[in-house]
Formats: C-alpha cells, structure tokens, sequence
C-alpha cells in the first residue's frame, strides 16, 4: 500500500492520534460501490458509540468468534467494557481503535500494555473483530496496522 492510502498516524499533545485523513479507499470497481474507511481511537464512550460497538461485538459472537464473550453481551456490558477500554487509554498503556466505513463502526481492536515491572514492554493486541457483513474488505488489516502504530509509539 501506498502512503496515502493506509492508515495515518500522529503523536498529538502526548498521545497518539489517528489521523483522519486520508481516509482509506476500500473498493473501487465499475461494480462496487466506493467505500471508505475512517480510522480513529476511542476518545469517549456515549450511546452511539456503545450501539455500534455492541452491533460489531453482538454479530461477532453470534457466528462463534473468539473475543471473550461465550453469550451475546448487553449494550450495558459493553458500555462499560468501553469505559474500561477508555480508563485504560488515559493511562498512555493501551488504546482501542475503531474503524467507520459509511459513517459506522465496523470494526476494531485494542492493544494493551503489560503492568509496570519486568514486563512493561510487552504490549498484546487484542480483541481484534470485523463485523461479518464487511468483511472481505481489509478493514482487519487496517485495525492492525493501526495498532501496531499505536503500540509502537509506546515503546
């Protein structure tokens, strides 16, 4: 991929930001529509994001993906899963970034840094899911890069 069409990021006031443009274009062909992606990384946790989050994790879990949930979470579980996340991110130690395409979030993914201590350095990604209806368009990819970006500005 290019440089102007993967995901960009920057170190903005200490933290490290995904940047909004360029956006990323996931298909363009005579019978495909054009879509394109929008990465960011959890700043707050309201309603909107609490509905698209659980539909992504909802459709996830139903088809037996392996993200930590056994049964379908509530939008209440995953609102505080959210501010967990959120909590987390404010520490500079982990981040969860989500990827819109059309306005939505259909995917995402977190990366988590190990307690301070002998193993500090050691970062995991984690809970990395795309929601099944748009799959197929590298949205995976993109969470990835974008937390590996993140992880790496960690140290």
């Amino acid at each position: 991929m290019s440089a102007d069409t993967t995901s960009a990021a920057a170190v903005m006031g200490g933290h490290r930001a995904i940047r909004e443009g360029p956006p990323v274009v996931l298909l363009d062909t005579w019978w495909v529509p054009k879509q394109v992606a929008h990465m960011h990384w959890l700043e707050r946790v309201d309603d909107q994001t609490i509905l698209e989050v659980h539909r992504v994790v909802s459709a996830v879990v139903e088809i037996g993906g392996a993200v930590g949930w056994l049964q379908t979470p509530t939008r209440v579980a995953i609102g505080q899963w959210l501010g967990e996340w959120h909590a987390a991110a404010t520490t500079d130690r982990a981040g969860l970034a989500l990827c819109r395409v059309s306005g939505q979030i259909q995917a995402l993914g977190g990366w988590r840094a190990e307690p301070e201590g002998a193993l500090g350095h050691v970062v995991e990604l984690t809970k990395i899911m795309v929601h099944p209806d748009a799959r197929g368009l590298g949205l995976g990819r993109l969470v990835v890069d974008a937390l590996i970006d993140g992880a790496d500005s960690f140290g």
